[in-house]
């Protein structure tokens, strides 16, 4: 296997872990930034769970 076609077959694990990870950290994110996305985003605050 060349070490090209070792980045291919990696890359969609590397994809996968990168997106879990935001998953686990999105709720946190959410909390500490809630209040200033609802006051930059007043609309987008009123349609959604912030």
């Amino acid at each position: 296997m060349s070490q090209l076609e070792l980045i291919i077959s990696t890359f969609p694990m590397v994809f996968i872990i990168h997106e879990f990870e935001e998953i686990i950290c999105f709720k946190t994110w959410i909390i500490k930034n809630g209040v200033g996305l609802s006051e930059k985003y007043p609309m987008l605050a009123k349609k959604s769970i912030i």
